[in-house]
Formats: C-alpha cells, structure tokens, sequence
C-alpha cells in the first residue's frame, strides 16, 4: 500500500496532466477495494487500461478451491461455507473439492476407482473441475496430434489460428506450414477409425486462417 501511495504523489515524466489524473483516480478506486476487501471489484479496477501496465497480481485470472468434506460428496455446491465464499467472490470461478476423496480416489485401480465414486453418488473427479475451469480462466483450449505411438494434447489460447498453433508444435510447421487435415475428438470416439471418419465425410482440409475448435486433431502439412 506504500508503494501505492507514492505513485499517487507523483506525475511520472511524458504524461498529460489529464491523463494521469484519470490514473490516480483509477488507482485510487483500486485502493480502495482492496482496503474493504472487495477482491472481485479490485480485480475489475486492476484490468482498467491506466492500470494495466502496473501488472498488480489482482487483475491476474483466479480461481478459488474449496476444500470440503466427504459427507457434502453428493452436492459440492450446497455447502453452506462454499455458498459463503461464492457470495463473498461474487463472479469469481469456485470449485468445491474433498481433498481426501480425491487423494483416496488416486491410489485406486480403474476398476476401483469406479465402485469407489459409485460409493458416494459421484461419475466423475472434481481434477477434472479444476481443469476445465483453469482453461475456461485463461481462455485455453486444447488440441490434438496422433502419431502411431503416442497422442499428444496442445494447449492454446482460444482464437489462434490453425498456422500459429502448428508453431506450438515446433516452429519448422509454422513456417512451412501449408495446409492441416482436420477432424473433432467426437467424431474420432464415435467413427474409431481415420478411414471411418474420411469415409463419412466428417474429415477437411484447412488452409492457414483456419481457427483452432477445442478437441480438433490436427495432422500439419508442411515444407521448409
């Protein structure tokens, strides 16, 4: 907070007098929030494009766990602390787990795993919730390559380009990048097979300004 309030002193050289007062108004704001702890709104006045080059750790995307007990299995969200911190956090992303469900669930076999979740009214693994919503924070998604050997899942911000993502594979696709064959994960879990999936036409070819979907698998055509 010190800090803050020596920048509200002073007028950093190159800045117009009207510029840097709707800066100290902004920061003031700011300042304010996070005194009353109103971390959504600090976080909202953090993103303010004055404030922005700042880099406060508050405009970062977060999300918050919530640690709860087994007997809660069966409806996370009905917790009555967890509903507290989502009223407190407003629109901020809240994921409830039982830790020791999930450290119990991990030393199980695939067989087990599944009687043991049946145990408690539970299909799936709250690691998954905190993944998604991770993503989902940071605008994330998620392509794939298959070779004969392995599958390989690519994390990409939401928006990129089919030419810009085969550079997150190595940067030799992107620049001789020219042309990606593509079908979508569904299609591959219902038709199990590429001939299958050409066959019914659920298969294309895209050029470089192709957009990236969640759960595309990619093969990269290229020449350098």
């Amino acid at each position: 907070m010190q800090k803050l309030e020596g920048l509200m002193k002073k007028t950093p050289a190159g800045k117009q007098a009207d510029e840097f007062a709707l800066e100290k108004i902004q920061l003031k704001e700011f300042m304010t929030a996070i005194e009353n702890d109103q971390l959504t709104e600090a976080a909202e006045k953090a993103r303010a494009s004055q404030l922005l080059p700042l880099s406060f750790l508050v405009a970062k995307p977060f999300m918050i766990l919530c640690n709860v007990a087994e007997l809660d299995m069966t409806d996370l969200m009905a917790n009555p602390y967890v509903k507290q911190v989502k009223a407190h956090f407003q629109n901020v992303a809240i994921v409830p787990v039982c830790a020791q469900f999930e450290k119990d669930l991990a030393g199980l076999s695939l067989e087990e795993k599944d009687e043991y979740k049946s145990m408690f009214g539970v299909t799936g693994s709250a690691i998954d919730d905190i993944i998604s919503t991770a993503f989902s924070n940071l605008k994330l998604i998620s392509f794939f390559t298959c070779g004969p050997k392995e599958i390989h899942a690519w994390a990409i911000e939401n928006g990129w380009t089919i030419k810009k993502a085969a550079g997150r594979i190595h940067s030799d696709l992107e620049r001789g990048f020219i042309s990606a064959t593509i079908f979508s994960w569904p299609d591959m879990s219902h038709y199990k097979s590429e001939n299958d999936i050409k066959l019914a036409g659920k298969m294309k070819t895209v050029g470089a300004t192709y957009i990236v979907q969640d759960g595309d698998i990619v093969n990269v055509h290229f020449n350098v």
